[in-house]
């Protein structure tokens, strides 16, 4: 086994057994049963909104030290504060306990990032990184599908309660802790820990290898020459250890990073995108309540629905991995397919009655969502300079849940409304946001089509 197949299966083994949480398909049920006796008002408007803005405040020092600490202390917390998050709903908590869960919540579901990142900076060969990002991403959504499995099979078959599958959780995280110990550590990274030297040529070889071999001509009209140019200014930076070279490295690449047009566009998705999505995992199980007691539905469905939409979700990465990582032709269609399709799924959710029907649109919605996500992810991957991917998906991940946060203000505690909009209406707003969004894929495709010189399209026939 190659060195970079240890680390993927290690990070994909570590994703999987990190969602075994039994008890997260029924929070919503749990926390409005005998348990724990909050409202369903309660827990959209007072418990769920703590997690939404920890996360927001937990994702800036998450992308800041990930590099710093090089990666696997951040894994390694994470998973601390998954074990705190559900020892705190033992023995029936109170709503200031349930408050405070979520805040350690967010510091647990921000801590992905960092063995996302690990996974990047372990394994050099960017060609690799569609095919890893894909095991990695299916690995979370089968963990989630035996997750969903066991909660369903639990509480249909009545051998398990609520209070079982809190039971469960708390092992499941213990046992992603172990697991994180045993992460091998990075031993240098890009802004704190440098290596002492590295030759010029070989960053240039490097550079070569990552975009096309041994004929790429490293001159100044080589569409790749700032590439080279960048790794080098890297390498001067490597030499000094003051702070303000961690500084400067770190803007140097934050910029590298967003001058590329290829990554500012699925950046843009992922962070749009990812905002809604958070709003959608967040609510989902207050909307099959709502709908569930409109409909006098005595059972819930909820385990159930969450293992066959991730086991069909990870087939979607498992395929997406094995795909052409060439996404430069057809992308914008991808997006725009994309966005539509989520938006009128989850419109569609939101004016429904049916709880099958919505529970069918939920599984479509995540299997078009994760396809979609794991191209992306390897796209921005693969245009990012080397070690730089623990501060841009930081970066990427705090715009998103800022995004969230906005949402939750606006949407869920009333700003708008003027009282907290009901579960119909957020999954209506979320449909809205997709479309719109998928308009404005639909408009910059349009606009780039519009740039197109005819006078250098016939300049290049005229050369043929």
């Amino acid at each position: 086994m190659q060195d970079y197949e240890r680390i993927c299966l290690l990070v994909s083994v570590f994703a999987a057994v990190r969602e075994f949480r039994p008890i997260a398909p029924f929070l919503t049920a749990f926390l409005t049963s005998p348990y724990v006796n909050l409202t369903s008002q309660e827990v959209n408007q007072e418990v769920y909104p703590h997690s939404t803005y920890s996360s927001l405040t937990q994702v800036v020092l998450v992308f800041l030290v990930t590099d710093y600490l090089r990666y696997k202390p951040m894994i390694v917390l994470g998973s601390i504060a998954g074990c705190i998050l559900y020892l705190l709903l033992l023995a029936h908590p109170s709503l200031l306990r349930v408050q405070i869960s979520q805040i350690f919540f967010g510091l647990f579901s921000t801590a992905h990032v960092a063995y996302f990142s690990y996974m990047y900076a372990r394994i050099e060969d960017k060609s690799l990184y569609q095919e890893v990002t894909g095991h990695a991403r299916a690995s979370v959504l089968v963990g989630r599908f035996l997750n969903g499995l066991v909660a369903q099979l639990g509480i249909s078959s009545g051998a398990f309660d609520y209070n079982d599958l809190l039971y469960l959780s708390v092992a499941g995280t213990v046992v992603t802790l172990a697991i994180s110990l045993l992460f091998p550590p990075v031993q240098h990274s890009t802004y704190f820990h440098k290596r002492k030297s590295e030759p010029d040529q070989k960053i240039v070889d490097g550079v070569i290898h990552a975009h096309g071999g041994s004929d790429f001509k490293a001159s100044e009209n080589s569409p790749h020459f700032h590439d080279i140019k960048d790794s080098l200014h890297r390498k001067s930076l490597n030499k000094t250890a003051q702070p303000e070279s961690a500084l400067s490295h770190l803007w140097h690449d934050f910029k590298a990073a967003f001058s590329s047009p290829i990554v500012i566009k699925w950046s843009s998705w992922l962070v749009f995108a990812k905002g809604c999505h958070f709003l959608v995992v967040t609510y989902n199980q207050i909307l099959w309540q709502t709908v569930a007691k409109e409909t006098k539905s005595v059972s819930l469905m909820n385990g159930a629905v969450e293992a066959i939409s991730t086991i069909i979700s990870a087939g979607a990465a498992y395929l997406v991995a094995r795909m052409s990582n060439d996404w430069r032709k057809g992308h914008s269609a991808v997006l725009f397919l994309s966005c539509l399709s989520c938006g009128a799924l989850l419109f569609y959710s939101g004016i429904s009655t049916n709880l099958w029907l919505v529970y069918v649109a939920y599984i479509a919605y995540g299997f078009i969502f994760q396809s979609t996500l794991t191209i992306a992810e390897s796209q921005v991957a693969q245009n990012l300079l080397p070690d730089s991917y623990g501060l841009v998906f930081g970066f990427l991940n705090f715009l998103a849940i800022s995004l969230t946060s906005l949402f939750t203000v606006s949407i869920v505690q009333c700003s708008i409304f003027c009282i907290g909009a009901d579960a119909h209406q957020q999954f209506k707003m979320y449909g809205v946001f997709f479309l719109v969004l998928a308009v404005f894929v639909a408009l910059e495709n349009i606009l780039n089509s519009c740039r197109r010189s005819p006078s250098s399209d016939l300049a290049v026939h005229s050369t043929i």
